[in-house]
Formats: C-alpha cells, structure tokens, sequence
C-alpha cells in the first residue's frame, strides 16, 4: 500500500522521534553487538544450512542497523520533492 506524501511525513516524523529516545540507541548498541558476535563465529558454521541461517540473521540485522540512515535520507527526499512543489 503506496501512502501519500502528507502521510509518508508523518509516519517518518514518528520514526525520527523514535530515534531521538536513549532506548533507541541501546537497541543499536545491541544491534552492533550482536553482529560483532556473528562476524567472529562465522568460522564456527559447519553446513550450508547453518550458513543461511546466519545469512539471514546478518541480514536482519544490517536492516536494522541501517534503518535510521535510510529514513533520515528518504526523509531529506522528501522534504527537497516537497520544496521543489513549492517552488513551481
């Protein structure tokens, strides 16, 4: 479901304060942690099933991690589409 433009604001608005409370950065923390935790037991994997398990939880994470760039950069996007309606 494509969410109109007023409404993609607000919902990244949330996110943005979302981001600004001390749980967040705690959350991040553990993030990085456990990715750390992955990348030193990555020579432990024994069978390609466990390496997709690991791919998979690695993944998630960097999703995570990556997720306030993301929404700070797409709502920078945004906010420069938003000016430039402005300007016509």
């Amino acid at each position: 479901m494509e969410l109109d433009k007023q409404k993609q604001k607000e919902v990244m608005e949330k996110l943005l304060d979302l981001f600004s409370h001390e749980g967040w950065e705690i959350f991040q923390s553990d993030v990085e942690g456990n990715l750390m935790s992955f990348h030193k037991n990555v020579f432990s994997l024994n069978t390609g099933k466990d390496f997709f398990k690991y791919k998979g939880a690695v993944e998630a994470l960097m999703f995570i991690r990556n997720y306030e760039k993301t929404i700070k950069s797409n709502y920078e996007q945004l906010q420069q589409e938003e000016d430039e309606d402005d300007d016509i």
